[in-house]
């Protein structure tokens, strides 16, 4: 999603195009460009969206790019999904740091918890944010989808995860795509497992303080 300070949104949405082979991913909102595409791997895409910045802001001016990746084989409404978390990255970067700047969502939602003064609201926001859904999934299939990201957060090594786990490797590698179908995340993203894992945190500590509620233990497509 792009947000420029001074330029009209159609000289942006041109300066887009031109970058993007598909024009009918992109699109204006109504103060924003906002585009879905493919991307090979999560480090080509960080690298891409880096040179968009340099080169839409010498183009257009100064520009905030937020941005959020999608799980692979994602439908529409993981798309849309996305879609508005790098809406909301755009405009919590605007807010802590000022117009111009390059923010995924995991990076923008780190950055809010981490330069606020954390107490127990903040840190429930942040687990819900994190892994709620992943608790709620695994309440209601008394499931071990978060103990599974607890241990696979330890390494990221499948292996590893499965020999702590004690079980066969398939399954770990079955319960990290359910993780990703669920959280609309992508787990080779260094921000998104940075993210997930300060949410596991936050869950701790609020068993720790006693806080109700947080027993639970645990195509490419990006918007941006």
């Amino acid at each position: 999603m792009l947000r420029p300070a001074a330029a009209s949104l159609e000289l942006l949405m041109d300066a887009m195009r031109r970058r993007v082979d598909l024009a009918a991913s992109v699109r204006i909102g109504v103060d924003d460009v906002r585009a879905w595409l493919p991307y090979s791997t999560v480090d080509r895409w960080n690298a891409t969206v880096a040179e968009w910045h340099i080169a839409l802001s010498q183009e257009v001016g100064k520009l905030t790019i937020g941005h959020a990746l999608c799980r692979r084989g994602a439908d529409a409404g993981g798309v849309e999904h996305a879609l508005v978390q790098a809406a909301e990255a755009a405009v919590v970067s605007e807010r802590l740091f000022g117009a111009g700047r390059l923010t995924s969502y995991a990076e923008a939602q780190l950055a809010t918890f981490l330069l606020g003064q954390p107490g127990a609201a903040e840190l429930r926001a942040l687990y819900e944010c994190a892994v709620g859904k992943l608790a709620s999934e695994d309440d209601k299939q008394d499931g071990q989808l978060v103990p599974t990201l607890e241990a696979y957060c330890e390494s990221f090594v499948t292996r590893r995860t499965a020999e702590r786990l004690g079980v066969h490797r398939n399954t770990v590698l079955y319960r990290l795509k359910r993780i990703e179908e669920i959280t609309s995340a992508d787990l080779e993203d260094g921000a998104t497992r940075l993210l997930l894992q300060f949410g596991l945190l936050a869950g701790r500590l609020l068993r720790m303080q006693g806080h109700a509620g947080a027993s639970a233990p645990g195509s490419l497509q990006v918007a941006v």
